[in-house]
């Protein structure tokens, strides 16, 4: 057989349509949720390595609102977990916000007027106690080689 034989029988194959089927659809579903959640947390760390110190004022604020939000999808992302182990991400008493779902409700603003922006140290403090989170709940999870986590 020669090799324009081979590339001709192979192209043949991939023209024939395939039909694929969830072998366990919650798994697959779970699989995802997990994706996304690392994927979430990858993002807020992304966000911190951009950031840079030497900048105006008004750069330090959409920095700061930037971090805040990249936190604040992380927080929902992990929230289905937290709801089905019947557990809350639990902050420091020195952050304005009883738990992380209500620094997620509220994009990580604060105040009475909601138009306080958190500072990098809250929503520093929110990220960590996520991962906090993630980490205790890590019993709940297996390892699995192709997949970072699978619940």
């Amino acid at each position: 057989m020669s090799t324009h034989d081979h590339d001709d029988d192979r192209h043949d194959r991939d023209d024939e349509p395939t039909e694929t089927t969830l072998s366990d659809p919650d798994d697959y579903h779970r699989r995802q949720r997990l994706k996304e959640i690392h994927q979430r947390r990858q993002r807020v760390v992304k966000v911190l390595d951009d950031m840079d110190p030497w900048t105006k004022s008004d750069e330090h604020s959409r920095q700061r609102l930037n971090l805040a939000h990249a936190v604040a999808l992380y927080v929902a992302e992990l929230e289905p977990i937290a709801d089905r182990t019947d557990e809350s991400i639990e902050l420091r008493d020195s952050l304005p916000w009883d738990d992380a779902t209500e620094y997620a409700d509220q994009m990580g603003y604060y105040g009475d007027d909601d138009a306080q922006i958190p500072g990098y140290q809250k929503s520093n403090a929110v990220y960590r106690a996520c991962n906090q989170f993630l980490a205790d709940v890590k019993p709940l999870i297996e390892p699995d080689e192709q997949t970072e986590w699978e619940v």
